[in-house]
């Protein structure tokens, strides 16, 4: 087993021991983000798409159902609360180690989708930033560390990498917010 191969198994079991018991509860699903990109908002419609999403753990969605919400589909990531974050996007990082890698079929990966949510926008000054900083606002010290260490390892590849730059700084200067943090150095 290469020393790539060893360290990308290692991060999948990362991810799923940070984001191992994380629950949708009563955030959004990916058919209900498909209601909201379409702005349909009634509680009846919501309610009947929620119920097409009956995975009790983000480890049971399928990748069939994650490559039908990557960037140009309709819903995703972009439409999630923080819940439906919390419970989605370790599906989307484990699926893009897993698989994406493996495929070179696809034009557009997970990882053009995981990239653009995890950046945070440019301008601190319009509502797009506290949408950002709400979608993500009670993630773990260890969900945080995942994130971290997911984007530091897509800076190996060359491309996006401005892109994930960008994020990996964000991700690793909130990484060295939390108290009592030995790593990284900050």
């Amino acid at each position: 087993m290469s020393d790539n191969e060893e360290r990308r198994l290692a991060l999948i079991e990362l991810i799923e021991q940070a984001f191992g018991d994380v629950k949708l509860e009563d955030g959004i699903s990916l058919s209900q983000s498909e209601l909201y990109d379409e702005y349909v908002t009634d509680k009846k419609s919501l309610a009947k798409a929620r119920a097409k999403d009956t995975e009790e753990s983000w480890t049971q969605i399928a990748k069939e159902k994650i490559d039908k919400y990557h960037i140009g589909s309709i819903g995703g990531l972009s439409f999630l609360d923080e819940k439906g974050m919390r419970f989605y996007l370790p599906a989307f990082m484990t699926n893009e180690l897993k698989f994406n890698e493996q495929e070179e079929n696809s034009e557009y990966g997970y990882v053009d989708d995981l990239i653009y949510t995890l950046t945070p926008p440019r301008s601190k000054s319009r509502g797009e930033y506290k949408y950002f900083l709400d979608r993500f606002g009670n993630f773990t010290k260890d969900q945080v560390n995942a994130i971290v260490q997911f984007l530091n390892y897509l800076l190996e590849d060359p491309n996006d990498i401005e892109e994930t730059k960008i994020a990996f700084n964000y991700w690793e200067k909130r990484l060295c917010e939390y108290p009592k943090l030995s790593e990284p150095d900050c």
